[in-house]
């Protein structure tokens, strides 16, 4: 399936597909956006401004999938599905103090834009104070990106989503093996946060579970079902199939 590298006019389409995915998810959904039934044309902003952050950021890569066929169901021209691979620890430092100083200032800019954006278009689908117990609920889970220390070095899904017209075809395959190969050819890990439901499919992708963001006591997560956190520590000879959506 062909997956390229996210042009600017792709991120508003990708946005909508990411709603769309998520919308009903225990956590991007449910928990984060308790009031998306009541304001259901907000749910993509969000996510909108975190993909035009992460496209001037040079530690992320934004791939799109697109539709191979005329005749695709997706409501969003030819773009079928959207993720997010950040490099983290010292590679991805790295990578920050390599750009430009024209890239910094762009980077800059663009949280400024944001801000503004978000003043003048609010999501209002999301619950905000709700992001603070993400914050909180971070220490119960922290261990298992600390240890062993090679977990602090690699790639991060922090997003992945197919438009709900178009999955089970492989859209979503192409985005995880990228973030795989790379981190296969930098010697490092790859690792995710799976949504519910679709542990399975990042297992036969190669990933363990080592853990869950709601575990602990009085971590204020614990309700929320999902949250599985996942590693790709070593060959990935497994078959890759479609996954449905992943935070």
């Amino acid at each position: 399936m062909p997956t390229r590298k996210a042009n600017w006019s792709d991120l508003l389409p990708a946005s909508h597909i990411a709603a769309a995915a998520f919308f009903d998810d225990p956590f991007s959904g449910v928990f984060l956006r308790p009031f998306r039934h009541l304001y259901p044309n907000d749910s993509y902003l969000y996510t909108l401004r975190r993909l035009r952050q992460a496209y001037f950021a040079p530690n992320a890569t934004i791939l799109v999938a697109e539709s191979n066929s005329l005749n695709s169901n997706s409501p969003t021209n030819s773009i079928t599905g959207v993720s997010i691979w950040t490099r983290r620890g010292e590679g991805g430092k790295a990578l920050l103090h390599s750009q430009s100083w024209f890239g910094w200032l762009t980077m800059r800019c663009m949280i400024f834009v944001n801000i503004l954006h978000a003043k003048i278009y609010p999501d209002r689908s999301l619950d905000e104070s709700r992001f603070a117990l993400l914050l909180e609920s971070e220490p119960f889970s922290r261990q298992h990106f600390d240890h062993p220390p090679t977990r602090k070095e690699g790639y991060f899904l922090d997003l992945c989503a197919v438009d709900p017209n178009c999955q089970g075809k492989g859209y979503g395959r192409e985005m995880v093996l990228f973030g795989v190969l790379k981190a296969r050819e930098d010697a490092v890990v790859a690792g995710l946060i799976a949504s519910t439901g679709n542990e399975g499919f990042y297992e036969r992708c190669g990933f363990n579970v080592v853990g869950y963001g709601t575990e602990g006591d009085g971590n204020p997560l614990a309700a929320v079902p999902g949250g599985a956190i996942m590693f790709f520590e070593g060959d990935n000879n497994a078959k890759i199939e479609e996954p449905r959506k992943d935070r």
